[in-house]
């Protein structure tokens, strides 16, 4: 979380992956693992991004517009259900296009980053917050347009991105 200019809160604790492109990636690793940030490699670069996006498009949006930290989103009954249900529309597209998401429930997934980031404020609450622009195209914009391509519809997506899009942001 940013904190001023110059100063950010680290609230995120995890895995750290690197794509296995070439022998010396290991080495790579194994240098993050000494270094303390438990570090593998994997093949399934697009199931990793795609995991990603889909708890991004689950969480960020819902907490810009509710004004609210990730918890209330995990604690508010029908705030779970619109985080979980957008999760699962990008876990849906992704399965179109044959990208297997690292993790079996993108929903139930949101929802365990969303308790244990409780305390969190999201960048695009914080974003909103100040006025500035979103990341709402490259999560629920591309989750609607890529959506399409594939012919899954995503309504909870392009909800969330329509009521973004009309804040009255700085470009």
């Amino acid at each position: 979380n940013i904190i001023s200019l110059g100063k950010v809160r680290h609230a995120g604790h995890g895995q750290t992956y690197i794509a296995n492109t070439h022998p010396r990636m290991n080495d790579l690793a194994e240098l993050f693992n000494r270094a303390g940030l438990t570090t593998q490699l994997t093949a399934n670069v697009d199931g990793l991004v795609w995991g990603k996006l889909a708890i991004n498009a689950g969480i960020n949006p819902l907490t810009a517009l509710l004004d609210v930290p990730n918890g209330f989103l995990a604690d508010d009954e029908n705030a779970r259900q619109q985080m979980m249900e957008s999760a699962r529309e990008v876990q849906t597209v992704a399965h179109a296009q044959g990208i297997t998401l690292p993790y079996a429930d993108a929903g139930e997934q949101a929802l365990r980053v969303a308790q244990a980031t409780r305390a969190n404020s999201s960048s695009m609450r914080q974003d909103v917050g100040n006025g500035r622009c979103t990341e709402i195209e490259a999560i629920c914009g591309a989750v609607v347009r890529i959506g399409r391509q594939v012919g899954v519809p995503t309504p909870l997506n392009e909800d969330f991105y329509q009521q973004i899009k009309r804040l009255k942001l700085k470009d």
